[in-house]
């Protein structure tokens, strides 16, 4: 089997949803060993600003057991850094993550 990042930059909402249901199905169907999200981008952007449809599919993820972590650069230089953290979504160096991830294995999608 396999292992997938997906990793939502867009800041088109139809792709983004795509990519997170995408991972969400793959989670619940077991059409890989592992799926890993991560915002890096334009979407920081939308979750910040309390994005309902968005914010329902990372809840989703969560309680699959799913964390997905947006780039805390990003988010700093965008200015919302708190918005994030007030809408419970971790930050990190996102950038460093894609690296370790492609490491171990893990296939990059890009939405």
């Amino acid at each position: 089997m396999s292992k997938f990042l997906v990793i939502v930059s867009t800041s088109e909402k139809e792709k983004s949803l795509l990519g997170l249901r995408w991972a969400i199905a793959a989670l619940k169907n077991k059409w890989a060993d592992d799926v890993e999200v991560v915002f890096f981008g334009p979407i920081e952007k939308s979750i910040a600003e309390g994005d309902n449809d968005i914010l329902a599919l990372i809840e989703e993820l969560k309680n699959m057991g799913k964390e997905p972590t947006a780039c805390v650069r990003v988010a700093e230089a965008g200015g919302y850094l708190q918005d994030l953290s007030a809408r419970g979504v971790k930050t990190g160096p996102v950038g460093e993550m894609i690296a370790e991830f492609v490491g171990k294995g893990f296939v990059p999608l890009v939405f």
